[in-house]
């Protein structure tokens, strides 16, 4: 999603001009180290540009609404060959010769090879034997193999140097292994450990983002601010006293920490304790998210419906952390029985990440971890 997740030019708008109005406000409060006059900030030029962002936004925001259809229409504008199911079936009650002609009609006869067709799967389609469901599960064992090579691929790639990093970012025509350089740069740079596969996948699922949230709203705590007002002072100087509002808002973080700390969302994250819809804590965090939901829409992009129970409630906003409740058991007598729930810390290897930004950020305010 692009903003709030809005298809509304004016409501896009309306959203960034609240959270970036926020975010200075927050900053210009907030006790921190930077000399710098952050209500001094100019954040409503270029609205012409603005409003080309919203309405470029919107479109995108409405394509991941419709998913299955603008991918359709993107690969058939890039000249792919689209098969309707029906189209499918068809094709089994064909003869073998009928076969032939259409895939020598079809523009595949002549390639040197079948996987440089700009569609093999119409092969695959037209002479399979097999059921709809194994041809499916044979694609999508061909893209999973494909998508674990070129993670493999990313985490061998050699890094570039910072200078040749810059280079890299202005090239435009690039090799694949140009690529791979450049991929694996940015993410030893974004997570400060060495990359593997598995980092490659989980940061193409929007790992960073969750991580962040989580890190600043725990051990991190302490450093959300003084990382804000660097951001926020090194955007305004680069802007001549200005900032571009979109890029403004995606580095500051404070006010989605102090959102949820309002909401009561770091007391659920006690682990091995367990929740019930009916206590005071998730009731809590019910009421506020339902009263504030056009807040968290805004600054989370969370859409928190009335109809939502408490703890599907407390779900989501666990989600832009990638954390959940993990449901162990029912309590009471039939008619009044509850789910229990429990917090488990996500198992996904985040501890090593965390550490590593923790002492990056101890190195630059300058202290020991041990007097901390």
């Amino acid at each position: 999603r692009i903003g709030n997740g809005s298809t509304d030019i004016g409501s896009l708008i309306l959203s960034s001009h609240a959270a970036t109005k926020a975010n200075i406000q927050l900053l210009t409060a907030a006790d921190h180290q930077e000399d710098y006059d952050f209500g001094a900030i100019d954040w409503g030029f270029q609205r012409e540009s603005l409003n080309t962002w919203a309405a470029k936004a919107c479109v995108i925001n409405a394509g991941m609404a419709n998913y299955r259809e603008t991918i359709l229409e993107g690969l058939a504008g890039d000249g792919y060959n689209i098969i309707p199911a029906s189209q499918r079936l068809a094709c089994k009650e064909l003869s073998h010769r009928s076969k032939y002609m259409l895939l020598k009609h079809s523009g595949l006869m002549g390639q040197s090879t079948l996987e440089e067709c700009d569609s093999w799967m119409i092969y695959l389609l037209l002479f399979s034997k097999e059921s709809d469901v194994e041809v499916a599960q044979q694609v999508k064992d061909v893209r999973n193999n494909l998508y674990e090579e070129e993670c493999v691929a990313v985490s061998k790639s050699e890094t570039y140097t910072d200078n040749e990093f810059v280079l890299a970012k202005e090239k435009r025509a690039k090799t694949q292994e140009e690529r791979y350089r450049e991929r694996k740069t940015e993410l030893e740079k974004r997570y400060d450990v060495p990359v593997t596969p598995d980092i490659v996948e989980k940061d193409d699922n929007g790992w960073y983002p969750q991580l962040r949230l989580y890190y600043y709203l725990t051990i991190g705590r302490e450093f959300v601010v003084p990382h804000d007002a660097r951001k926020a002072k090194k955007a305004a100087e680069e802007g001549s006293g200005a900032v571009w509002q979109p890029d403004f808002n995606r580095g500051q973080y404070l006010g989605s920490v102090r959102l949820l700390e309002e909401l009561g969302v770091s007391t659920i994250m006690e682990p091995g304790k367990q929740w019930k819809k009916i206590d005071p804590e998730v009731q809590r965090i019910d009421q506020l998210a339902k009263q504030y939901k056009y807040i968290i829409k805004n600054y989370l992009g969370i859409t928190i419906s009335d109809q939502d129970s408490p703890i599907a409630v407390v779900q989501k906003l666990l989600s832009k952390m990638g954390c959940k409740l993990q449901y162990i058991a029912r309590q009471g007598s039939r008619g009044n029985r509850h789910m229990i729930y429990e917090f488990v810390p996500p198992d996904d290897d985040r501890d090593e990440v965390l550490q590593a930004w923790l002492t990056r950020e101890v190195v630059k305010a300058g202290v020991g971890i041990d007097d901390r």
